[in-house]
């Protein structure tokens, strides 16, 4: 990866390739690469010579109470699964032809990881972590209400996206931005 004039201290932690970049690759056609550092979105032509690069520094990610603005949101066209990120001064969008959710919530977990804003536990690590706290703190509620007591409204963070779901505890809930289904336990 000459080409992409890494810096010294810079290395390369994920690649995807097939990608749409709104605005910039029409149909997937783009790679995107992420590095400790940068997101680089690019374009080839013939040959597969660098037709267009652009780069997007991580510290200019923003941040909302300490979380990069990073998300999985959808193709408001077809509902497609999107990777949404916000910098300073921009909203780059992009969609990936294969796995597009798998992919975009591996991007989500290594940028975060990248920023310093994970735990250092993997997805699934973190899920188990989160949901046996959630459950937790309904067993506890459960302690201080009578048994006859018809329902608890719970809030959680979806699974797929981790934006707030709301409901009644046991409903099967359908997040409403990435369209993972899950039980409010």
């Amino acid at each position: 990866m000459k080409e992409l004039q890494l810096q010294s201290n810079e290395g390369i932690i994920l690649q995807s390739t097939a990608v749409m970049h709104k605005g910039v690759c029409h149909g997937f056609t783009c790679e995107l690469i992420l590095t400790n550092l940068n997101v680089f979105s690019i374009k080839r032509g013939a040959f597969e010579k660098i037709k267009e690069m652009r780069k997007y520094p991580l510290n200019q990610l923003k941040k909302l109470n300490g979380v990069p603005q990073i998300r999985m949101g959808k193709n408001p066209r077809n509902a497609a699964p999107q990777l949404q990120m916000i910098f300073v001064g921009s909203q780059e969008i992009f969609e990936f032809r294969d796995k597009g959710k798998k992919q975009i919530n591996q991007w989500i977990e290594e940028v975060n990881k990248a920023l310093g804003a994970g735990n250092g536990l993997s997805n699934n690590e973190q899920k188990e972590s989160f949901f046996g706290k959630i459950k937790g703190g309904i067993k506890s509620i459960k302690n201080i209400f009578t048994s006859n007591a018809e329902s608890i409204n719970i809030t959680i963070k979806c699974i797929g996206c981790m934006a707030p779901i709301t409901g009644e505890k046991g409903e099967i809930v359908k997040c409403k931005y990435c369209d993972t289904k899950q039980t409010l336990e």
